[in-house]
């Protein structure tokens, strides 16, 4: 009878190699992420500014995001409608939140609406108050939109002190309240109102999830 050993494989080397192929499968997989990760920037708020998230109530949360909807498509319809701003009898016919006598209206406070145009020349200027007509739901919103119709398209300052913003809206915590006779950021201020700013990423993503 023959005999022969037969010495096992040497699987050290063979183990290196896998444990410094999975090291390097780590280090590129973490650095893809840091790399396509972004942080979302956090709003600095100023005196006269509050968040859409932290500082209105579920029902003011709702009037607002349609608010900031309607407020994208009125821009839209007046740079399609020669100029003319779309009334509150119009925005109510198109059926668009919060102008609309819908379920969603009637439990945010039953907003009643009305409208100021102040067109100037080439810069024009108009807002939609809304003040709910059932008290301790919601307070008052103020939409105001400018738009620049200067053939060249060079930004001039106007009375709503947009910048290059097409849209402010505005939030103050009464139901009672008349219609503002300045609409620059000073004389909204000055009366107590409070420009409202979106969300950011993470908040709308909280808002959703219902999470604190």
């Amino acid at each position: 009878m023959h005999t022969q050993v037969v010495k096992s494989a040497d699987t050290g080397r063979e183990g290196l190699y896998f444990v410094l192929a999975m090291a390097v499968v780590i280090a590129v997989a973490a650095l893809c992420i840091m790399h396509r990760t972004r942080t979302e920037p956090q709003k600095v708020l100023f005196d006269y500014q509050i968040s859409g998230y932290k500082d209105l109530n579920n029902l003011e949360q709702g009037t607002f995001v349609a608010l900031y909807t309607a407020a994208m498509e009125i821009d839209a319809c007046h740079d399609n409608n020669e100029g003319e701003w779309l009334s509150v009898k119009d925005l109510q016919e198109r059926f668009m939140p919060p102008f609309a006598h819908d379920r969603a209206w009637g439990k945010s406070g039953m907003l009643i609406w009305t409208q100021k145009i102040l067109n100037k020349d080439i810069i024009h200027i108009t807002a939609y108050l809304g003040k709910p007509s059932i008290s301790d739901i919601s307070g008052s919103f103020l939409l105001v939109l400018s738009h620049n119709h200067s053939a060249e398209g060079d930004y001039q300052m106007g009375e709503a002190e947009h910048e290059d913003e097409p849209f402010k809206i505005w939030y103050i915590g009464k139901t009672d309240v008349d219609f503002p006779e300045g609409l620059s950021i000073r004389s909204l201020a000055v009366k107590g109102w409070k420009e409202v700013l979106p969300y950011t990423g993470e908040e709308e993503m909280k808002r959703i999830k219902g999470d604190d």
